[in-house]
């Protein structure tokens, strides 16, 4: 079965370009218009677009051709979106376009670094390995991987426009907007709680977190909040693992293959007594931080529920909202499973369980299909499908009077179907009623990737080329209103139409809008359709998601969708805020709120994502009304954007919409030979760039838990190794 996909997606340059040599210096781009002609810029397109990709490790696979364009999928176990963060500048100014790019260096960035680049020095237990969705030393804990979003910041009573860079296990950074370093962190390392708050995973320096990609920042108070999540190690192993491990280990391997059953059920045995020897279990709960960007520490309050218990999360707080009366964050659609805390070793082709005799003793043949049975087992067994419902938890700002250490107390409310992203209108002249903005994600999975082990959907063969990439989703997504009633604890959805979701929204990609510092009511949201490619498709989603509870269209004609493809669509949705209105008033629901207003649909073969909304401004710089639209856009089959024409990328272009105008295509398009992004993710706009700099010490910061580590080490030798590697990540830190 043919499909449009494009295969640059799996590649991308770790190359920067800021300025740190005559040979690397930010990228002047070349400008074409709609019709193909080299052009100027309008005068009304200013600032600067940032974006973020993810762009693989310093031990990732790369082509033959250029050793610093990464594949960084090759294993067949790590994710595309497990990567260091690569931070993309695009500057407007009089008509052209440059491009700054560096790497969201963190300090658990340089400790992989060096320590992966002095390999001799450092003993085996100190190098980096993949998880599926992160990376990790098995000392010194998980690699912050500034990699997801942004979060601009522009505080009261002051024009300057200031930057964070996010990701769902790490706190936030500050970043200097002009130079691009990484400034200084959101909160102390000992004001961050670990996920797995238990010993000796909390002495790990760069302990695994869960926080969230999307921070909630109040512009008119200046208070940004975040969460800090602990979870029990039940989240991890869910009833799905531990009660049906036997009956779906059998699923997959028959009594031929009876050694992979032994060694499974071997090794399962000994996890379950390690954690119960060394009381792994953990707890859970939830933390909310508050800063207001003056210093680095945050004031902290534990979340609870109306009886005074933690809150649970059960897979991850991803998004988070604030309007002028709530703080609202939800347990967002993107799961944690067992399998993304497995190394993606397991999925290498000449990785093996068995031993040397048992290879010896067997035919080569009979071990082989052990072998791949092994990791099939590895792939079925320890996943399991996302929650089909999302749980809301809305906190009523006056809370945060009290002082810092208190309880605040949160009201669950459940919406039926799952969402990763979404955003609320900050207006709120009823203050028992909320309106949330969320894409609504039916049966699609985003922590759920392709791994060599899986087979198609529709051919059964095995799916190495396209292991990292996202999977197509098993349901008809769709943008929707929802309205949150807090006094009765429930909730009311209204989606865009089935047929309009359909045609436009089959799987929900990325969106944007308008950010007037805050949005008291959205009025229109771009959020973008992404392509359906029918070789993204495992049969392992028919297990995971063929029996979904709020299927809007039949399973068959979900995979007859698939199977014939669609390409990306950039969508204008705009929202009825007098029908909102009057819902809130009467409570009486409306018919329908949303209407795709306008749209373009890609070629085949591309992926058009990370919009980013810029409005217009007149000769004096004041933001007049329209504004453009620009995004990322991937194609072709080639891993090197440089073979291609000598002024242009073989495989990545930006493009500019006119935001009132989508249907007439791109306006401008943008590229360099050295511009390969592989697959870019959230971005922001700011108006003008400003120096930053910041009082961070981060040796004082990282200082006690080094310190308690180095007294728990078994050797001499390795605590030298140690003290030596953060020695050395300090000082390349504030040497950058």
């Amino acid at each position: 079965m043919k499909s449009s996909f494009p295969k640059a997606i799996m590649s991308c340059s770790r190359r920067e370009f800021y300025g740190q040599d005559n040979a690397h210096q930010p990228l002047s781009l070349s400008i074409v218009d709609a019709a193909g002609d080299q052009v100027l810029l309008p005068d009304d397109l200013i600032g600067s677009v940032f974006i973020v990709s993810a762009v693989g490790s310093v031990s990732s696979a790369t082509t033959e051709e250029d050793n610093e364009v990464a594949l960084p999928c090759e294993d067949g176990g790590t994710a595309l979106f497990n990567g260091d963060g690569m931070i993309y500048r695009l500057d407007f100014s009089t008509g052209k376009a440059n491009l700054t790019t560096r790497l969201a260096a963190t300090p658990s960035y340089y400790a992989d670094k060096i320590s992966f680049e002095n390999k001799a020095n450092y003993s085996t237990l100190l190098p980096w390995v993949n998880l599926g969705l992160g990376r990790v030393s098995p000392i010194l804990g998980m690699s912050k991987q500034a990699s997801t979003a942004f979060v601009p910041l522009r505080f009261p009573d002051s024009d300057i426009e200031r930057l964070l860079i996010s990701n769902d296990v790490m706190r936030p950074f500050e970043v200097d907007p002009v130079s691009l370093k990484l400034l200084s962190p959101v909160g102390k390392n000992s004001d961050w709680t670990p996920l797995l708050d238990k010993y000796p995973l909390n002495l790990m320096p760069f302990s695994m977190l869960m926080s969230t990609a999307h921070p909630a920042f109040d512009p008119t108070t200046g208070e940004l909040f975040l969460t800090n999540t602990q979870v029990s190690f039940d989240n991890f192993m869910k009833d799905q693992i531990k009660d049906d491990f036997k009956k779906r280990l059998s699923e997959v391997v028959d009594h031929k293959h009876y050694p992979v059953m032994e060694l499974f059920m071997t090794a399962f045995e000994k996890l379950l007594g390690l954690l119960d020897a060394f009381h792994l279990d953990g707890y859970n709960g939830v933390k909310l931080h508050r800063w207001n960007g003056n210093r680095i520490d945050v004031d902290t309050f534990d979340v609870v529920d109306d009886d005074g218990k933690p809150i649970i999360i059960q897979q991850s707080t991803h998004m988070m909202g604030v309007t002028e009366h709530s703080l609202v964050f939800a347990d967002t659609a993107f799961k944690i499973s067992l399998l993304d805390a497995l190394p993606s070793q397991f999925f290498t082709e000449d990785y093996s369980p068995f031993s040397d005799d048992f290879k010896a003793q067997h035919e080569p043949k009979f071990v082989a299909e052990c072998i791949a049975k092994f990791k099939q087992a590895v792939r079925v067994v320890f996943t399991y499908p996302q929650s089909s419902d999302t749980h809301l938890y809305i906190i009523d700002r006056e809370q945060f009077s009290k002082a810092s250490g208190s309880s605040v107390i949160a009201k669950k409310i459940t919406v039926a179907g799952e969402m990763v992203h979404f955003t609320v209108d900050y207006q709120q002249p009823n203050a028992n009623k909320l309106v949330l903005h969320a894409g609504m994600a039916y049966a699609s999975d985003p922590a759920e990737f392709i791994h060599s082990v899986d087979r198609s959907m529709y051919s059964s063969e095995l799916m190495k080329a396209e292991s990292g990439m996202l999977i197509a989703g098993m349901d008809i997504n769709s943008p929707a209103v929802i309205v949150l009633d807090l006094e009765t604890q429930r909730s009311d959805k209204l989606d865009l139409s089935f047929e309009q979701s359909k045609r436009y929204t089959p799987v929900l990609g990325l969106y944007a809008y308008r950010d007037n510092y805050p949005v008291k009511q959205f009025e229109n949201i771009y959020w973008l359709g992404a392509p359906l490619w029918n070789n993204t498709l495992p049969s392992i989603m028919d297990d995971l998601y063929g029996d979904y509870p709020y299927r809007r269209q039949s399973k068959q004609a979900m995979l007859e969708l698939i199977a014939n493809e669609s390409p990306a669509i950039v969508n204008k949705i705009c929202i009825d805020t007098q029908a909102i209105n009057k819902w809130l008033e009467t409570g009486e629901k409306p018919e329908s709120l949303l209407t795709v207003a306008d749209s373009y649909s890609c070629p085949d073969g591309y992926l058009v994502t990370s919009p980013t909304y810029v409005p217009k401004v007149d000769a004096s710089q004041n933001a007049v009304a329209g504004g453009y639209l620009v995004c990322c856009a991937i194609f072709s089959d080639h891993y090197c954007s440089d073979d291609g024409v000598d002024d242009w990328s073989s495989n990545t272009e930006f493009w500019i919409f006119d935001a009132d105008n989508l249907s007439a295509g791109p306006q401008y398009k943008l590229s360099h030979p050295q511009l390969n992004m592989g697959f870019p993710l959230h971005t922001t706009w700011l108006k003008r760039l400003e120096t930053q700099q910041r009082d961070y010490d981060v040796e004082a910061d990282h200082k006690d838990k080094v310190e308690a580590l180095l007294k728990v080490l078994p050797s001499e030798e390795l605590k030298e190794q140690v003290s030596t590697l953060f020695q050395q990540v300090y000082q390349t830190f504030n040497e950058s």
